[in-house]
């Protein structure tokens, strides 16, 4: 029987508005004979605990086919979003117009991203390159949403001819709609 239950501090902002997993303590007994005790993670598969786990890695809770159809279009955005926010090439209307239709209709995010145009009127960056992206999970959280945290890094050439160099990390929250996905929200961290 489950004698704990926590939430993952790495998502714990999200809990008030989606179905995200918990951590969860079993307690088992009292046992009479031989009994052989196994974890395994959402797709089913055995996974090994020790001390040195990383808990986190069981808030993975996709098929390995919805992981990929996620992982694509967070790359996707991810690389729209960048072209944006740096004003590529003095293109701010075609790098709105690229992005908006990955955002969902009526979110902050859109609002926010919208506002924002205005401050764009100069190109910032002759060339933009997502230099690594990784993505740490992926999360179904019930009702067609899904949260995805990446880390991504940017090699920026700006207009003054340097290289600028950015890490940033973000966790994206992502709305089903037909066979693919629209952005909600997005917290950098």
């Amino acid at each position: 029987y489950v004698t704990e239950t926590v939430k993952y501090a790495a998502v714990e902002e999200h809990y008030d508005g989606l179905n995200l997993p918990y951590k969860k303590t079993y307690t088992v007994g009292p046992i009479f004979g031989e009994v052989e005790l196994r974890v395994v993670d959402a797709a089913g598969n055995a996974v090994e605990i020790d001390d040195e786990t990383d808990m986190d890695a069981f808030l993975n809770n996709c098929s390995d086919a919805l992981h990929q159809e996620l992982d694509t279009f967070i790359h996707d955005f991810i690389d729209r979003y960048t072209r944006y926010l740096t004003s590529r090439l003095d293109n701010r209307q075609e790098n709105y117009n690229a992005l908006v239709p990955l955002l969902l209709d009526g979110s902050d995010l859109k609002y926010r991203v919208s506002r924002a145009y205005d401050g764009f009127q100069y190109g910032q960056s002759k060339s933009d390159t997502i230099t690594s992206f990784v993505t740490h999970y992926l999360i179904d959280a019930g009702d067609g949403k899904y949260l995805c945290d990446v880390t991504y890094e940017v090699d920026s050439l700006g207009r003054d001819g340097k290289l600028h160099h950015s890490v940033n990390n973000a966790q994206v929250i992502l709305v089903r709609s037909g066979n693919s996905f629209l952005a909600e929200r997005l917290i950098s961290y």
